[in-house]
């Protein structure tokens, strides 16, 4: 259970295939859950309009 408190920055760091890229792949819904739920503001984020996504969520790659 990860609970990120509004108006804050998370930064997702690790070491090669630790799962950074699935839990922003998770976070866009480019792959859907097979158990639990992502929520942003208690609303699973499968459910949310994608221009709201596309405001509130970016991931940096290098």
């Amino acid at each position: 259970y990860l609970r990120i408190p509004s108006n804050q920055t998370l930064f997702i760091v690790g070491g090669s295939g630790s799962g950074k890229s699935t839990v922003a792949q998770l976070l866009l819904c480019m792959y859907t859950t097979t158990k639990g739920a992502i929520c942003f503001h208690g609303q699973d984020v499968n459910y949310l309009d994608e221009d709201w996504k596309r405001l509130h969520v970016a991931a940096i790659s290098r």
